[in-house]
């Protein structure tokens, strides 16, 4: 049996009987809380159940959306109460080597092309409190 004192609110209740239920916490430090993960198939289950729509049309949306992200992503992609996904160019650069064999020697790192996530900020402060 678990012992709370009243401070704590519902959501903590929830998370540390989540983890004490489902996770082995020997590894963790004293105040840490780990939840675990929720997986596509419980996603497409929650969305499913959500939308009152099958599992098979709601992987379906889901892989859809998916898709317009990968397609769209260079134009820059809004999933609607999430965040957005684009496509971010860095410069070319000099850098000095800092460890190993070539310590000290200064070498080029080449342009890249980057996949960039930015969090609404509804989403931001949904998620961080």
């Amino acid at each position: 049996m678990l012992f709370f004192p009243c401070e704590m609110d519902a959501r903590v209740l929830l998370l540390h009987a989540v983890r004490s239920a489902t996770l082995r916490d020997d590894h963790l430090t004293k105040g840490e809380i780990q939840m675990a993960k929720m997986t596509k198939t419980a996603t497409i289950a929650a969305v499913a159940e959500a939308a009152d729509i099958s599992k098979a049309q709601a992987k379906a949306a889901m892989d859809e959306i998916a898709n317009l992200a990968y397609a769209n992503a260079k134009d820059g992609f809004v999933i609607p109460g999430i965040g957005k996904v684009s496509v971010r160019q860095t410069k070319a650069r000099k850098m000095i080597m800092r460890f190993g064999p070539r310590e000290g020697e200064e070498i080029t790192v080449a342009a890249k092309t980057k996949l960039k996530f930015t969090f609404l900020k509804a989403a931001k402060e949904s998620i961080l409190g």
